[in-house]
Formats: C-alpha cells, structure tokens, sequence
C-alpha cells in the first residue's frame, strides 16, 4: 500500500515539474519508462508504473496552464489558451486566467463521473464512433467556415487557415520525425515563439499582478468543457482544441468563459483517453499508449487514481501559480521571453533539421497572424484542415 502511495505522489511531482517547465512534456518521461521497462520492473509492479503515469498525466493538465499563461508556451491540448490567456495577464490577471483553468478541470471532472460509470452507455460508444467517422469531415468544415466568417478580416483569415492547414497536411505526411516532435515543433511556433517573439519586441515588462480570490462557480462554463468533452466521446477523432472551438461557436461566451471550458476539456480529456483504450482499444494520449503496452486492463484502478489526483493537482496548481507568478512579475520579463525562446528553441533544435525548420515556418506564420490581426484560433486549421482530408479521401 506504501509502495502504492508513493508512486502516486512521485507522479504528482513529475506532472508538476512537466507542467511548469516550458517545452517539456510528460510524454517524454513515460516514453523513457517504457524505454527502460525491464529496470523499472525489476524494482516495481506494473500496476505502480500505471499509478505515476496517471497521477503524472492529470497532474499536468493542471500545472501546463501555468507556462502558458505567463510564459506563452503551449501544448496542443491548451494551445487555444495562450492568446486569452496572455491577455489577462498583461491585464495583471495571470493568476485569475491559472485558477479559471482549474476550476473548469475540476468541475468538468465532476460533471463526466456519471458517464463514466454507465458502463453500457460507454460500450455503446463503439456504434456512435463508426457513425461519426462519416459526418466528422462536414462538422469540421462547418466550423472551419464559421471562425473564418466571424473573423474581422475574412480574407486574410482565410488565408491564414489555408496556410496553416498546408503547412499542417504536408507537415504531419511527412514520415522524417516522430509525430510528437512535430506536434511539439508546430504548436511551440505557432501559439508559443510567435507569440514570445511579438512579447519580446513590445512588451517589456509583466504588470502589477492580482492575487484576489476568484469568486463564482462558473458552473455552465464548466460544463460547456464537459460538453467539449461529450464531443470527444461521440467523435474520437476530435482533438481537444478543434472540440473546444465547436462549442464555443454555439455558445457565444467571453475570454473567461473560453478558459474554463478549456481547462474542462483538458482534463476530462486524459480521463476519457483511458476510458477509450478499455472499451474502443484507441488509445488517445501518450499515457494510454503506455498503459496499454504494459498489457494493465485494470480501468477502474485507473479512473480512479485519475480522480484522486484531481484534488491535489488543482490545490497544488493554484498555490505554485501564485508563486511563480509573483516572482516573475518582479524580474525583467522582455530577458526571461528571450530566455524561454531560446530554451524552446534548443529542445526543438535537439531533434534535427527537420524539426527545426517545421519549427521557424510555424513562428513564422504565427507572428504574420499576429501581425495581420487575424484570431490565432484560426490556426488550429494546421490540425482541422488534414483531418478533413485524411477522413474525405
């Protein structure tokens, strides 16, 4: 039970490290687990391992909202937050942007447990899974068109979608690098260094911030990232951002409500990519790969580790996000972006030519959409565009 317990917290710490130190994501450390399986099993359970790559994985859809609210430095799962994000905070808001984030984490959380525990209604998912393989493309077109119609500049708008999702098509056919450098090479220039970059250059300074509690529930914004969420569950094929921007687009919510709803989706999204890979074998995340390779078929001890991690990981985020934030409210903020851009640039950089060059086109196009006006959702085409080929043709 010791032992249990031990990894459980050990996965907490790592998903907080993960989370808070830009450019490094938790798909690396299981990776290296899995790489040296046989020492770990030589010391461990495989159930233990299972244990820290949960508690490691919620933990960090917690704690990754930290660095992309101050720092700017997304994940594909909370890409969409950076520019919303980053507007609070030069507002002096960052810790507000943090803890709206969380609470749509948890309550999202809250709002999935009865799904979860209607085991005929998730067998039943399989059935709705075929279906929605056929009418994904026409759903997504929808809501390509719709953020390209409500855009002020429209045809620039257009113009960056059609960009971005060529850049996503011939970028993710290409079969040089591994798929997650080139997740992490595309999203850290198009929602990261670009927007680290523009910082660099006109803002010199993070503002006064405001630690003051937030108050309400933010209970229908909870559940609209529960409803993202729902999404995901009818439409595996979804990633979190393109599922985040459907409900937004039929609900028109502010920059608040956005955070909410995504810091829900997030988070409901690591717990249904387990429940994906016990009752539709299709692992969603890197986490469920993993367990997946260790032949674990235990989904209740997952779903519930996942659960108990959810308290710790909100509470931990939100006091480590009042220290961080304080501490860099008080440091030359153009020095510390410098820093970061270069620190992210070296990891990219580390995984060759390839990366590196997917990596410049990407900020490149970021910082031309930035520049031109243009809402940086509409980057998200660079995943929407190939997802309506690749399910077309």
């Amino acid at each position: 039970m010791l032992d249990e317990v031990a990894f459980f917290f050990l996965g907490i710490i790592c998903g907080i490290f993960t989370g808070i130190i830009p450019g490094i994501h938790p798909n690396t450390v299981i990776f290296l687990i899995t790489l040296y399986l046989p020492i770990a099993l030589s010391f461990t359970t495989v159930e233990n391992i299972v244990i820290f790559i949960v508690s490691l994985s919620v933990t960090h859809t917690f704690t990754s909202f930290i660095s992309a609210a101050v720092l700017g430095v997304p994940e594909e799962e909370n890409a969409l937050s950076v520019n919303p994000a980053h507007r609070l905070s030069m507002k002096g808001e960052a810790y507000r942007a943090v803890y709206l984030t969380v609470i749509g984490g948890i309550s999202s959380a809250i709002f999935i447990a009865p799904i979860i525990l209607i085991e005929d209604f998730i067998k039943g998912i399989s059935e709705f899974y075929r279906i929605s393989l056929k009418v994904l493309p026409l759903v997504l077109t929808a809501v390509l068109i719709y953020m390209i119609m409500i855009d002020r500049n429209k045809i620039l708008a257009f113009l960056i979608a059609l960009a971005s999702g060529t850049l996503g098509y011939i970028s993710l056919n290409t079969y040089t690098v591994d798929p997650q450098v080139k997740l992490l090479s595309i999203f850290s220039g198009l929602f990261g260094a670009s927007a680290i970059v523009v910082s660099i250059f006109t803002e010199s300074k993070l503002p006064k911030q405001s630690f003051k509690d937030v108050k309400g529930f933010y209970f229908f914004d909870g559940f609209l990232g529960f409803l993202s969420a729902f999404l995901i569950i009818f439409f595996p094929s979804l990633s979190p951002s393109q599922a985040v921007i459907i409900t937004q687009s039929m609900f028109k919510k502010g920059l608040e409500s956005f955070l909410v709803a995504l810091g829900g989706l997030t988070t409901a999204d690591i717990i249904l990519s387990f429940i994906s890979l016990f009752y539709l074998g299709n692992p969603r995340s890197g986490a469920s790969v993993a367990v997946e390779k260790l032949d674990f078929s235990n989904a209740n001890l997952c779903i519930a580790v996942a659960y108990f991690s959810l308290p710790f990981a909100g509470v931990l985020t939100i006091l480590l996000s009042k220290k961080i934030i304080s501490i860099i409210s008080r440091i030359n903020y153009k020095k510390l972006n410098i820093l970061v851009l270069l620190f992210i640039s070296s990891i990219v950089l580390f995984n060759g030519f390839y990366a590196a060059v997917l990596f410049l086109t990407s900020t490149s196009l970021g910082i031309l959409a930035q520049m031109l006006g243009v809402q940086k959702n509409i980057l998200v085409s660079v995943l929407i565009i190939p997802t309506i080929i690749s399910f077309t043709f």
